[in-house]
């Protein structure tokens, strides 16, 4: 019997602690890191961490995006705070208006694990245009599934996938972001495959600081 009272505070120890190495943490799924890098199939063939600068409550990323002959597409702006990543602003390289920003940022990382979960958010999309144009969107972010995906890159299990929708709530001529747009987000990696309306990508391979995907 002594052995038994012994032993059990070591098993309840044991599955507090596996409880607590699982729990969710938006964070994980788009690790952030100066000189981070993806390399994608399609058009957006490379995505690399540029520039890295700490704020009042959290970090500010800028991210560049390079098309599959090198060149510089645009660049955009996420800010991690403890309960996930936000995409603040995006600068393009080839079209107008060149620098757009979201007020409040935009969700990016999975909310939940939980498949049907979902957020919303309303923002405001200003425009670095001559007139300075101010618009209402509103996102809507839904944990589509967890699945297992295989890219070049490798298997990767238990993927989040989220389906991101963005409405323009009032009228504007160029809704540059409208649609709909799926993100399978691996644990420890990022977005591991992508779907939007103009286009696609795989991961084809990753730098992470040490860490190399698919491995030496």
């Amino acid at each position: 019997m002594s052995k038994v009272v012994i032993i059990l505070p070591f098993v309840l120890l044991a599955a507090f602690l596996a409880r607590c190495s699982k729990e969710f943490s938006s964070t994980d799924y788009y690790p952030m890191k100066k000189d981070y890098t993806w390399v994608y199939s399609g058009h957006t063939s490379k995505i690399r961490i540029t520039d890295e600068n700490d704020l009042a409550g959290g970090t500010q990323f800028t991210l560049t995006y390079y098309d599959s002959l090198g060149e510089e597409s645009w660049q955009e702006v996420f800010v991690q705070k403890e309960n996930g990543l936000y995409w603040r602003s995006f600068i393009s390289r080839i079209t107008l208006p060149a620098n757009i920003t979201f007020n409040p940022p935009l969700p990016i990382t999975p909310m939940s694990e939980k498949i049907g979960a979902v957020e919303r958010v309303e923002s405001t999309e200003s425009r670095n245009d001559s007139t300075t144009t101010t618009l209402r969107i509103r996102v809507e972010n839904e944990i589509d599934a967890i699945e297992d995906v295989v890219v070049a890159a490798g298997k990767f299990s238990n993927c989040i996938r989220v389906k991101m929708t963005i409405i323009y709530t009032e009228p504007t001529e160029r809704p540059l972001f409208a649609g709909t747009s799926y993100w399978w987000f691996a644990r420890g990696v990022g977005p591991v495959k992508f779907l939007t309306a103009a286009t696609g990508g795989e991961l084809e391979g990753a730098t992470l600081g040490n860490r190399k995907i698919p491995a030496d």
